[in-house]
């Protein structure tokens, strides 16, 4: 029960404590003090001692702020640490505590010594043999441990930086980490599931089998190659670390933070391989059914797919390969550039992912999803690209199939080399600068678009299809069927209204001969242009129809005009609201055949009706000539004599043509006489 004080400055030497409730409470400085059959010395803040020994079952308490050097525990003599400790000796069942803020320094353990080191306490180049143990418990620190014969360190903490030789035994448990550094030499080490194990600067792990439920994390100038990630277990890869020839699979996992980068990896039976934004992997190899994830932010090079293998790509994929039922999809911030798909494998383009460049062939297919969009691809042999989205120039060949669905558009470009495509209905076909479309039929449904630089000639429009010239696109000889639309605000060339409507908007303008077929609609909006002619319009029983937009009609101030140029043809003049349009129509028409009303949309419907009881206003020898003189009349001479049968006595002409008659003046006998009778 003695007890001893040593304030600070006071020195103690030598002493012992012996028995138990026997103490030295220190504050100043003790040197070589035994401690033994449950003596107590407590270092204070600021106290130091060196060379204590210490006993079973006897203690030395190092306070916070205080000092122990070259203390030696022997038997079950106990050090608690929450100060510094320098050169502690332990042996023969000794016990070296470090607790919360408690630091030990070249610490040395021998046979059936233990050092335990707690949450926030932290030991340095630990020397550990013949039988001794360090634990490390969950928050607690080693560096520099070195482990010898039949020595073990049990890591639920952290070690950083260990030496195992002789026997000794490192073993990382649930929720330990222990990290390897230049330097280290390894014999062997287990990491239980749960555990962790980093490659930190200068150390190189090679051949490594990562267990179910371990994480091996490389840092920054770690090394790592040919490492094996089995199902459950995981590897991480830092910013500057170097890490090849890992094969994952399973539900392993191989995730690449930012600033990563990987080679020559292979994804198998069920693994994958996430890259996080930053992140790089190039030369990758996924087999069914495993995956590579590419983030947003991160980028895999030439990546092959093979079997059910699949690249999900929210980054950035290079140089895809898949076959044989590999799948690349592209997600709504990805982008893909020149893939290859063959046989079997299939790219996935959802809305707002982009493809570039895309090659496919003997079987591949390509489905570009609402909002995704496609630029450049290749189709070869019996290959498909399935169109909901966009795809912009493609060159179709060898048997490749492109079909665009409805809601899908396909653009085609200067240079695309296209040998058949299939439009669905309520898809769109763009005609893109450079590209020129001859002969197309479009369908009841489709949408053919005309952009600026693009052509196309000899259209035709089927009913419910319908045709747009953009600004700076031409279309030329458009036949217009029925139910068929054009709407012009480039340029249009000829053409024909065969039942349907050609619409010429302001800033557009048409040339050439239109003609009517079979009824129809030319709509001229304001401040369109037409510089060109009408041919065959006013047909009778044809619902021929000239909607004029820009002239306002009002009745009775609404004039028209007509007046005939050539025998076959003349110009029509519609004035209203103080503008005019000027006409050339092919054809004899009279100002009074034309009809104008209102088109119900502000503007003047012009129309040339047949007359009462059907057809068009006409004149025929009928109306000109007896059916014959009467019997026994003379025939007056210089007149056409009539024979039945020699002239044509149903002989139609419209107004503005001429009727040619011929016989024989003064009869039979007399000369042909060929009189022109202008019909007005």
């Amino acid at each position: 029960g003695g007890r001893e004080k040593i304030l600070a400055g006071g020195v103690e030497s030598g002493a012992q404590l012996l028995g138990e409730q026997s103490e030295q409470d220190v504050y100043g400085t003790a040197i070589g003090v035994t401690v033994s059959n449950g003596g107590r010395q407590v270092l204070a803040s600021g106290g130091a001692a060196s060379n204590t020994v210490v006993g079973d079952p006897s203690f030395q308490i190092v306070s916070g702020g205080a000092a122990a050097f070259q203390t030696t525990l022997v038997g079950g003599g106990e050090q608690i640490v929450d100060g510094k400790a320098f050169g502690t000796v332990a042996s023969q069942g000794g016990i070296l505590e470090i607790e919360s803020k408690g630091r030990s320094e070249a610490a040395l353990l021998h046979a059936l010594s233990v050092e335990l080191i707690s949450a926030g306490g932290i030991a340095i180049h630990t020397l550990i043999d013949s039988g001794g143990s360090e634990k490390i418990l969950a928050g607690g620190v080693e560096s520099g441990a070195q482990l010898l014969s039949q020595s073990e360190q049990d890591v639920f903490g952290t070690a950083v930086g260990v030496t195992v030789s002789n026997g000794g035994i490192e073993i990382v448990e649930s929720g330990g980490t222990l990290e390897l550094l230049a330097g280290d030499a390894v014999a062997s080490f287990t990491i239980s599931a749960g555990g962790k194990l980093d490659i930190g600067a200068g150390y190189a792990l090679n051949q490594y089998d990562v267990a179910r439920g371990v994480t091996e994390e490389i840092l920054a100038g770690g090394t790592a190659s040919a490492t094996v990630v089995n199902s459950g277990a995981t590897q991480v890869v830092d910013a500057g670390a170097v890490v090849g020839g890992t094969v994952v699979s399973g539900a392993g996992q191989q995730t690449l933070i930012s600033g990563a980068t990987v080679s020559g990896a292979l994804i198998e039976s069920g693994g994958s391989q996430v890259l996080s934004s930053g992140g790089a992997a190039s030369n990758t190899v996924v087999g069914d059914p495993s995956f590579q994830i590419v983030s947003g932010g991160a980028s895999a090079f030439q990546t092959t797919l093979v079997g059910g293998g699949e690249q999900i790509v929210d980054g950035n994929a290079f140089g895809t390969v898949a076959s044989q039922g590999g799948v690349l999809e592209i997600e709504s911030k990805g982008r893909s550039e020149a893939a290859l798909l063959h046989a079997l494998s299939v790219e996935l383009i959802s809305a707002g992912g982009i493809a570039i460049h895309t090659l496919i062939d003997s079987g591949g297919r390509e489905k570009i999803l609402a909002g995704g969009v496609e630029s450049g691809a290749q189709l070869l042999s019996q290959s498909e690209q399935d169109v909901y989205g966009t795809a912009i120039g493609v060159t179709v060949s060898n048997g490749g199939i492109e079909i665009v669905e409805s809601g899908g558009t396909l653009e085609l470009l200067g240079g695309d080399a296209v040998a058949s495509f299939t439009i669905s209905t309520g898809g769109k076909l763009d005609i893109g600068a450079g590209y020129a479309l001859n002969g197309y039929d479009v369908a009841r449904g489709v949408t053919v678009k005309i952009l600026a630089g693009g052509t196309t000639s000899a259209t035709v429009i089927h009913s419910g299809g319908s045709q747009i010239v953009s600004a700076g696109g031409t279309a030329g000889g458009t036949t217009i069927s029925k139910g068929g639309t054009e709407i012009v605000h480039g340029k249009a060339s000829g053409g024909t209204i065969d039942g349907g409507l050609l619409e010429v908007t302001r800033g557009g303008t048409a040339s050439g001969t239109v003609t009517f077929v079979s009824g129809g609609t030319l709509q001229l909006d304001a401040g369109a242009s037409f510089t060109g002619a009408i041919k065959g319009f006013g047909k009778p029983a044809l619902s021929d129809r000239i909607d004029l937009r820009g002239i306002a009609f009002t009745p009775g101030a609404t004039t028209k005009r007509f007046v005939p140029t050539t025998t076959t043809s003349g110009t029509l003049t519609v004035s209203g609201g103080g503008h005019n349009v000027h006409l050339t129509l092919l054809g004899a028409y009279t100002t009074s055949s034309f009809k104008q009303a209102s088109d119900g949309h502000g503007g003047t419907l012009v129309t040339d009706p047949p007359v009462a009881g059907g057809g068009a206003p006409q004149t025929t020898f009928a109306d000109i000539a007896p059916a014959g003189p009467p019997a026994g009349a003379a025939i007056p001479i210089g007149l056409p004599s009539y024979m039945p049968g020699a002239i044509a006595s149903h002989e139609q002409a419209h107004a503005g043509q001429t009727l040619l008659a011929t016989g024989r003046p003064g009869g039979p006998a007399g000369g042909d006489h060929n009189p022109l009778l202008a019909v007005r």
